[in-house]
């Protein structure tokens, strides 16, 4: 943007894709000066048909996945983790934060996945490992494995579980194995949730099939 010759005034805009790496998001672009290579935005001027209702909701993700171990164990190709479980004689629990905001009760059902892995192994012993899942202190589920491996644990529950804003989610290891000790690994964890369109700090991002949507929370009608 700016004059028609590049030069003072001028800026060039673009939309950049961060770096999938475990150390670092930054990623590095060149500026090239070859007509060849150009690509116009496409612009798509279809109107929707206005009687077309708009959607009531979308599916919000919400993904935590806080590195503040690090373990070359872990069986999944990426050695940071969230926390380590580990129980002895006596069961554990550990609570984590879970929220939703703006939320639409009934729309959908929650869908909820929890990202684990082995860490110890006990040679005598058919499964090493028993976590149970609960959500506001209500059991949502269970898994029993055995060995060093990763294991996604995923449920489904009505909205009625949550509230709107601050919930929690805990792991508990019930220490009955029959291992002198068992630890795990909490890699990480996500929801999704029916969201209504309300924009966060004057912005909303959602994917959507639908054709028709109205965003409130935006500062400005343009």
């Amino acid at each position: 943007a700016g004059p028609a010759q590049f030069g003072p005034n001028s800026f060039i805009e673009f939309w950049g894709d961060a770096m999938n790496s475990l150390y670092t998001r930054n990623n590095v672009y060149t500026l090239q000066i070859d007509h060849s290579l150009a690509r116009r935005v496409d612009h798509d001027n279809r109107q929707p048909d206005p009687a077309t209702p708009p959607a009531s909701y979308y599916l919000q993700t919400t993904v935590v996945d806080d590195n503040h171990n690090y373990s070359v164990m872990a069986p999944n190709g990426n050695p940071w983790y969230n926390q380590r479980l580990s129980v002895h004689a006596e069961p554990g629990s550990w609570d984590f934060p879970l929220t939703i905001d703006t939320d639409v009760p009934d729309a959908a059902p929650i869908s909820f996945t929890v990202d684990l892995w082995g860490i110890t192994a006990w040679p005598a012993i058919e499964s090493d490992h028993h976590v149970e899942v609960l959500v506001n202190d209500e059991d949502v589920a269970e898994r029993r494995f055995d060995g060093q491996v990763t294991q996604r644990i995923t449920a489904t529950f009505s909205a009625d579980l949550l509230n709107n804003g601050d919930n929690k989610l805990t792991l508990h290891l019930p220490a009955k194995t029959g291992s002198m000790f068992e630890y795990i690994a909490l890699d990480r964890y996500a929801i999704s949730y029916p969201r209504a369109f309300v924009a966060r700090e004057g912005e909303l991002r959602f994917s959507s099939a639908h054709e028709l949507f109205t965003v409130s929370g935006l500062p400005s009608a343009s």
